[in-house]
């Protein structure tokens, strides 16, 4: 009997490159099926499988597809013969993994590839990224998140393994001392099989990071009612003068003593992963050299006056304009007066403010909306229609908004 053919899932974790391995399983998919692997287009919403996740449908408050997608994998799958298939979604890290089991046991042998960061990295750059995203908005500051910013790795494998098996469970640490063939890609490839040598490709970045000032920059505007729209654009232009900057800035938000604080309070931890899932338990794992006082590192506060001024000046016209109509402070600022707005210390203030940009933002919404179901003289598209039919809600909130 033939042994069966591998599934291999690709679950995360945030901020390991995830972007990166997708990009190349879907550039390189044809090259890749010469090797006999296959990367299903079922299931593919924004470059990944997400839409094989109801999470990736909940946290962006979406109505579910899953079911169609998965549909559609089914019907795929059932057409193909691969030893091998990959599919990678970082939304697999909230699923249940008996779901995903009964999916696609019996007929494929499942594995299960975690790549996880240094937990006092990852701290700093999952934060960064819920500045940056336009669904979270992050204001607060990395010390008021981080208990609720340490990831959870232990608890996330152990799911897995229980259903899969710690064997089926192969953990990488995310540091390049440690991938196989020097590269995280040429890493992945070895994972499935594939000797690094065979399939040469190198690491491109995605998603960098932006620098200190732009961070701060997108932090304090996130207290705008930006819609989401206007978020991204807002990101696009201060990722372009974040890379742009030759201007060094210190990449550290936290100081060497509250990342080895980070690091002693993940300890244990740490050694279990690496006793219980690395295919040589003597190693520890993670190799890199700890937190150094030697590193610079800058708390991410307030952005600076002149760096406000600056970097406003320097964004395209129509996105200034745009934030000067949203924020009277930015509408009339002056040389020399900081002018965005400040995340207050209050938590009741704190409350009060989001309350005011979230109400904002669904009245902008609402405005909208009702400019586009205005009666013109001419046809409407269809995708216009289609909005009309909600006219009697949209009104209705519109009222609600009114009168609270």
């Amino acid at each position: 009997m033939s042994a069966s053919p591998r599934l291999f899932l690709h679950i995360g974790h945030p901020k390991t490159g995830t972007t990166s391995i997708q990009v190349f399983l879907f550039s390189h998919r044809n090259e890749l099926q010469r090797y006999g692997i296959y990367v299903p287009q079922a299931g593919l919403v924004d470059g990944a499988h997400h839409g094989l996740t109801e999470n990736y449908f909940s946290v962006r408050r979406l109505p579910s597809q899953t079911s169609d997608h998965l549909s559609n994998l089914r019907s795929e799958l059932s057409r193909i013969h691969f030893p091998t298939v990959v599919l990678s979604s970082e939304a697999f890290i909230q699923e249940n993994p008996k779901r995903l089991a009964s999916l696609f046991r019996p007929r494929f042998e499942v594995f299960v590839i975690y790549y996880i960061r240094r937990q006092d990295l990852a701290v700093q750059s999952v934060y960064a990224q819920r500045v940056r995203s336009e669904i979270q908005r992050e204001c607060r500051s990395l010390p008021e998140m981080l208990p609720n910013l340490i990831p959870r790795y232990r608890h996330h494998l152990d799911r897995f393994a229980a259903v899969f098996g710690p064997d089926h469970c192969l953990l990488r640490p995310f540091e390049k001392n440690v991938f196989l063939g020097g590269s995280l890609l040429a890493d992945f490839c070895s994972l499935l099989g594939m000797p690094p040598e065979t399939f040469p490709v190198q690491d491109e970045p995605r998603n960098q990071a932006f620098k200190r000032p732009y961070l701060a920059f997108n932090r304090q505007s996130n207290l705008l009612p930006l819609l989401s729209d206007e978020h991204r654009a807002l990101g696009r232009a201060l990722d372009v003068l974040s890379q742009a900057d030759p201007t060094f800035y210190p990449r550290h938000y936290l100081s060497a003593e509250d990342r080895m604080a980070i690091l002693n309070r993940c300890k244990e931890e740490n050694q279990y992963l690496a006793r219980t899932y690395l295919p040589s338990n003597k190693e520890p794992l993670f190799r890199d050299p700890p937190p150094s006082p030697e590193e610079p590192w800058a708390p991410l506060g307030p952005l600076e006056t002149e760096l406000q001024h600056r970097i406003l000046d320097a964004l395209p016209s129509k996105i200034r304009d745009l934030l000067e109509h949203l924020d009277r402070g930015i509408r009339l600022r002056q040389n020399g007066q900081p002018f965005l707005p400040l995340w207050p210390d209050d938590p009741n203030i704190q409350h009060q403010i989001l309350s005011q940009r979230n109400l904002a933002i669904l009245q902008r919404r609402v405005a909208r909306l009702e400019s586009l179901t205005t009666v013109s003289p001419s046809p409407l598209p269809p995708t216009v229609r289609k909005r009309k039919f909600g006219i009697r809600i949209i009104r209705a909130i519109r009222r609600l908004l009114l009168h609270r």
